[in-house]
């Protein structure tokens, strides 16, 4: 097996290939732990639905992109993740929420879940 091994990538135009440097697939339901990950060094349950990601390493800006996705809780088939408004982003956290949209005759709140996914990009 081979190693590769590179600082930046590049398409055949020469334009920069931006890889997610820091993603991680979390369980904050039962056991508040990282399933899988990379660039992420621990997280903060802060309380219900919210938390602080840690990054392994400073990244080179805190003007990223953010991406995630939240497993479905009953009865609430639609679950975001978002950039909390709690904390700005730096360039060694990143603190989310996630939780259920409101619906009709429903009142949005966080909540925990046994999968959240999270991917940062800059």
């Amino acid at each position: 097996m081979s190693t590769l091994k590179a600082n930046a990538f590049q398409d055949t135009n020469g334009n920069v290939l931006n890889l997610s440097r820091v993603w991680g697939c979390l369980n904050t339901l039962s056991s508040n732990s990282i399933l899988n990950d990379q660039g992420l060094s621990s997280f903060t349950d802060n309380t219900t639905g919210d938390y602080t990601l840690n990054f392994s390493f400073t990244t080179s800006t805190s003007s990223y992109a953010f991406s995630g996705s939240g497993r479905q809780v009953t009865n609430h088939p639609i679950q975001t993740v978002a950039v909390s408004i709690n904390a700005s982003p730096s360039t060694t956290t990143l603190r989310i929420t996630h939780g259920r949209t409101g619906g009709a005759g429903s009142v949005g709140q966080q909540s925990d879940a046994d999968n959240i996914s999270v991917c940062i990009h800059y």
